[in-house]
């Protein structure tokens, strides 16, 4: 197995679950960790919330060993907020990596000059990314998108100053702020690992049945997947056997039964009963 080294830590492969809000709670981080993923990674946690002592937002917080590799993943835009919630975070969590959102599109999020929105804040970065990096015990990553409208694709230039700042590694999503629509551009993510800057880890769209087209084409260090997990914890014991060359193994309807029930009463052991149902609704 080829393994992804980022900073002092080593994963064992190069298969990461991502972050989605509303869905990478500890109960499916522990579920796919499982299944061979090398890292999970947590919601979308507010810089904002965590200031106000938010108890929704804390008990969002891992905090305790899930099984495998963990990234905590902020999201914030003011880099004094962002400075202290670190700090929290580093006292109140267990975590292996420190992530940063530039990614996420969702207007709310727009709202507050975060997320995606940084794309167009390329004269602050530097100043963000040294704060990530000085108050964070941890190796800090940044997930990313290759621009922010049809007119930018300055995610070159963000990895860059990244670098130059003690970045890690950079997860980017090979589209612009379309949230899953549009056409995924993997030649950016290709010039991005050609840099030779930062470990990089290609996302969007990636499944078990494009994984070597994205491979030849990116040559990138990590993949991630999102949606293709979500129901298929499997998908990453199968990658790993593609990896080794073994044939997959098809998910059946005994088995889905089985990780429906383990992923609802884990549900219910997190939020309650009435909580679990609404999450496995979806």
């Amino acid at each position: 197995m080829k393994t992804l080294t980022i900073g002092t830590i080593t994963l064992k492969n190069r298969y990461i679950m991502a972050p989605l809000a509303g869905y990478t709670n500890k109960s499916l981080r522990k579920m796919v960790l499982r299944n061979g993923a090398s890292l999970a990674y947590t919601e979308m946690i507010s810089c904002n919330a965590l200031l106000y002592k938010n108890k929704k937002t804390f008990d969002m917080l891992p905090k305790e060993d899930e099984g495998g590799r963990i990234a905590l993943q902020l999201f914030g835009g003011d880099i004094e907020v962002i400075s202290k919630a670190i700090k929290i975070v580093e006292e109140n969590a267990k975590f292996d990596f420190l992530d940063f959102n530039m990614g996420c599109p969702v207007l709310k999020v727009m709202k507050q000059f975060s997320g995606s929105y940084w794309l167009k804040r390329q004269d602050e970065l530097k100043k963000l990314f040294h704060t990530l990096v000085s108050n964070s015990r941890h190796p800090v990553l940044i997930k990313t998108r290759i621009g922010y409208d049809e007119n930018h694709k300055n995610v070159l230039d963000v990895i860059k100053i990244a670098a130059e700042e003690g970045v890690a590694g950079v997860a980017i999503h090979g589209t612009k702020t379309q949230l899953y629509g549009g056409n995924v551009n993997y030649d950016i993510i290709s010039e991005a690992k050609k840099m030779n800057l930062l470990p990089i880890i290609a996302n969007g769209n990636i499944s078990l049945n494009n994984i070597s087209e994205v491979e030849k084409i990116t040559n990138a260090d990590g993949y991630m997947f999102g949606r293709e997990a979500l129901g298929h914890p499997t998908i990453f014991s199968n990658l790993i056997l593609k990896e080794k060359g073994y044939p997959i193994i098809d998910d059946n309807i005994e088995q889905q039964t089985n990780f429906l029930i383990e992923h609802f009463n884990n549900l219910k052991k997190e939020f309650g009963i009435d909580t679990a149902i609404s999450l496995i609704r979806g």
